[in-house]
């Protein structure tokens, strides 16, 4: 970045910024980033087990999709398309780490769920969920009882559970290689 350019930044920033700022602020904000960058990054790795699960276990290819409702748009974790385009399975992939927010993803998996079987009526609908309290995976299961839900299950962090996970979703869309 040539001299002009840097100034021209700072000349933007500067008004956007406090007059003084303590290092130890700087240092605090610069480690949570960073915790937070490596947080994303493996629930990034997470989801990629996951659709790499999907497609060495099932008879078709499973990747990213996305499909219109209502004229919103909506994207699709792990999907697959008949010859005509048609998405006929569905998988929604969520890690939720956090008991707080297991209203609002589940919220999130049913609202999903209800808009692509009014576009797709004959759609599979599917959840594979990352979320750690075991002991209240029958709460989650609860909240997501929903006719546009076909499937959910839920795996831990290890490959082998995403592995046994998927196993049983790809078996109830009738999808799993033999």
């Amino acid at each position: 970045m040539s001299r002009e350019q840097a100034l021209s930044i700072a000349g933007y920033i500067k008004p956007f910024l406090p007059d003084s700022l303590p290092l130890p602020t700087l240092a605090e904000l610069d480690r949570v980033m960073f915790v937070d960058k490596e947080i994303r990054k493996t629930k990034g790795q997470w989801e990629g087990m996951v659709i790499g699960a999907l497609n060495s276990h099932s008879i078709l290819v499973f990747k990213k999709s996305k499909f219109q409702h209502n004229g919103q748009a909506f994207e699709l974790d792990a999907a697959t398309k008949d010859t005509s385009g048609d998405i006929i399975h569905a998988v929604d992939i969520k890690r939720i780490e956090a008991r707080r927010d297991i209203h609002k993803r589940t919220d999130e998996i049913v609202n999903k769920g209800s808009h692509l079987k009014a576009a797709y009526p004959k759609a599979n609908f599917g959840a594979v969920i990352y979320y750690p309290f075991i002991s209240e995976h029958g709460n989650v299961r609860d909240r997501l009882q929903s006719p546009h839900i076909d499937s959910v299950v839920f795996a831990g962090a290890s490959r082998d559970s995403v592995v046994t996970a998927v196993k049983l979703l790809l078996g109830k869309f009738k999808c799993l290689k033999s």
